[in-house]
């Protein structure tokens, strides 16, 4: 039986870490001194335009915390990358069925948000445009932004489905089910963190709840971390094509939905 102090301990460290990682873009891009100092130096390196060296530099500060919050709960609860990786089965087809179902759940789950909450509408999407990280990548040249935002899924994926979901079921001994249940709603909590409207919440939380219950689905059903990764990334890709192909419209490539 799961000792109630190392699930408080836990899930204290989980939510501080996410909390920290959700808030470092904000701190680096609005606070920080030795930031516009590094941007600045940078500049005087890169025939890249500021808009461009900034996003560069914020995202590589996300990716590097989401690798320093990975290392440092592997290094404290012993998690190797090989425990992550290794699968019970053939994870393609799961990886497959799992891309289609986030999709479709995705979209389903931001209609029905935005119905029960009577938002919606093409005006309202462009509030999605003023979240920072899609801010950042809209600067950055197409192949870029899709890589960029590609990686920086995949790195959420193996913190959150990898390292902190193993060390929820086999470290802690949360039942596999409360365990996606907690380590989605950290990833949920994270991603909320960077946003400033309710309706960039409402559409952007509808696809944190997808994506957290079917990369922990992949993850139950396989044993391996690389179906969710995979999954998210190809995700990002998909999501950004289709708001890359249609500038003028939706950009999340989300139907419009019912008033």
């Amino acid at each position: 039986m799961p000792s109630a102090v190392s699930i408080a301990v836990f899930l204290a460290m989980a939510a501080g870490a996410s909390w920290l990682w959700g808030r470092t873009l904000w701190y680096a891009d609005e606070r920080s001194r030795l930031f516009r100092s590094v941007q600045f130096a940078a500049m005087g390196y890169s025939r890249r335009r500021p808009a461009e060296v900034r996003s560069l530099l914020l995202t590589s500060i996300y990716l590097g915390a989401g690798l320093l919050i990975a290392a440092g709960f592997g290094w404290a609860y012993g998690i190797r990358p090989a425990e992550l990786i290794a699968s019970r089965s053939d994870p393609w087809g799961p990886t497959l069925l799992g891309l289609v179902a986030v999709i479709s759940l995705t979209n389903l789950g931001v209609e029905l948000a935005c119905a029960m909450t009577r938002q919606g509408g093409p005006e309202r999407f462009a509030e999605l445009r003023e979240i920072p990280w899609i801010r950042g990548l809209e600067v950055l040249p197409p192949r870029v932004a899709v890589i960029l935002g590609a990686v920086s899924g995949m790195v959420e994926e193996w913190v959150f489905r990898g390292v902190l979901l193993e060390i929820a079921t086999s470290r802690v001994g949360l039942g596999p089910w409360t365990a996606v249940a907690v380590v989605g709603a950290l990833f949920c909590g994270q991603q909320l963190l960077q946003l400033r409207t309710r309706f960039q919440a409402t559409v952007v939380g509808g696809g944190c709840v997808a994506i957290s219950f079917v990369g922990g689905v992949l993850v139950m059903l396989t044993g391996s971390v690389i179906p969710a990764v995979v999954c998210h990334g190809s995700f990002v890709v998909f999501f950004l094509g289709r708001w890359r192909r249609n500038p003028g419209g939706d950009p999340a490539g989300i139907p419009e939905a019912p008033m």
